[in-house]
């Protein structure tokens, strides 16, 4: 069902029900992005599903309800569906999440269902990223020179049938909103030059461009945002 910016919609937190949509938009949107098709690029182990939405569903469903009990998980809601969903992770929950809580959610399947290959590309993303993220993070000052703390915007995904109609942007405005309120920045980054565009429009400004290295000396672009209070 297509809606769009004027229809009814509400903000909510994400529920344990719709769990599985919200992963499976976010598998969808993301699938085909720079960094997970280098990941999923590797040949995984006999069994594990091919399919790299289906890879990205499994592995987004562990990391949303890991993120759940932090209140980082939003979606848009019409008439009674999930029409948009983005994690809008609080400053205090950007550190690495306690190895006790990764196995709980099912994270220690990772190498036997991604594979060595893929699994050793997924934990240098992961590192170099939060690494980036944290040298980031310390450039975003007020004038004076006082640390502005930031929110981090991740997994941001709208419905197939929802995109461009200007649902995506009336639900991000009232995440960011709510932490301009708070005080605090928006952090995000992206592979995506169109998603720069986006973004610059919705108050965010490139703090840094970073370079993710992969195989043969080559690397993948990444802009790194903010959007300050």
């Amino acid at each position: 069902m297509a809606a769009s910016a004027g229809a009814s919609m509400k903000m909510e937190l994400l529920k344990e029900e719709d769990l599985d949509v919200a992963a499976r938009m976010s598998a969808r949107a993301f699938a085909d992005s720079p960094v997970y098709s280098y990941v999923l690029a590797a040949q995984p182990f006999i069994g594990a599903p091919a399919d790299p939405v289906d890879v990205l569903f499994w592995l987004f469903r562990r990391n949303f309800e890991m993120r759940m009990s932090l209140n980082a998980c939003r979606v848009g809601v019409v008439d009674g569906e999930v029409k948009c969903f983005y994690m809008l992770e609080p400053p205090e929950a950007m550190q690495p999440l306690p190895l006790s809580t990764m196995l709980l959610a099912g994270l220690w399947q990772v190498p036997f269902r991604f594979g060595y290959e893929s699994t050793r590309r997924l934990l240098a993303t992961i590192d170099w990223f939060e690494e980036m993220t944290a040298r980031v993070s310390a450039k975003i000052v007020t004038d004076d020179g006082t640390l502005i703390p930031c929110c981090k915007l991740e997994r941001m995904s709208v419905a197939p049938g929802c995109q461009g109609s200007g649902i995506g942007t009336t639900c991000l405005r009232q995440g960011l909103d709510e932490a301009a309120a708070r005080g605090q920045g928006v952090l995000l980054a992206t592979q995506l030059q169109r998603n720069v565009t986006f973004y610059t429009r919705l108050g965010f400004e490139v703090v840094e461009k970073g370079e993710f290295p992969i195989d043969n000396g080559k690397s993948i672009p990444n802009w790194f945002m903010v959007k300050r209070p």
